[in-house]
């Protein structure tokens, strides 16, 4: 079974970290792992409070979530994990691979890292196809009619074509309008 838990770390690794959907997704498996780790045996909770005990700016948090599931602590907790998240994926790494961590615990959680990973290949596949469909045009210009009708024709051009930009700036040069396109 560490084989599969390594498989999952390895999986987590292997994901985009430039894409924000990506990185809230990576934290959320691993606040969903420490999550099942505090729901379980008062030995299990014990080995996680001690690998916890070296971050003292969040130890605190982690033992009031696992004592009171709707505390607000849970939300410190997943910024966390969220903002230190090499940290955090270590010890619960470490946590893991702990002889009182038995098949049972690593089988469900297995399961649920899977589901949870599928659906995100879900999710960056229909991410990914609407990006393929999109086309770039910063640093771009386009010089069109001073009127309100041709600009909109210009916006509609873009929204069928599926153009993308970060913004665009307007300047009037009497009868026409030059559009630079970021």
């Amino acid at each position: 079974m560490i084989n599969n838990i390594e498989n999952i770390f390895n999986s987590i690794n292997s994901l985009d970290s430039s894409s924000d959907f990506i990185n809230e997704t990576k934290s959320s498996i691993l606040f969903a792992i420490l999550d099942f780790l505090l729901k379980n045996t008062e030995e299990v909770q014990k080995l996680t409070f001690n690998n916890f005990e070296n971050l003292p700016e969040i130890y605190a948090d982690v033992v009031s979530a696992a004592n009171n599931p709707s505390c607000s602590c849970r939300s410190r907790v997943y910024q966390y994990i969220k903002n230190n998240f090499d940290i955090s994926k270590s010890v619960i790494y470490t946590i893991l691979q702990n002889d009182q961590i038995n098949n049972e615990i690593l089988n469900k959680i297995y399961e649920s890292t899977v589901n949870q990973f599928n659906s995100i290949s879900d999710k960056n596949k229909k991410l990914q196809s609407n990006i393929a469909k999109n086309i770039y045009i910063g640093g771009q210009i386009f010089e069109i009619e001073n009127s309100d009708e041709a600009y909109s024709n210009l916006i509609e051009s873009f929204k069928s074509q599926n153009l993308i930009f970060k913004g665009l700036q307007i300047i009037e040069q009497g009868t026409k309008l030059k559009i630079y396109i970021y």
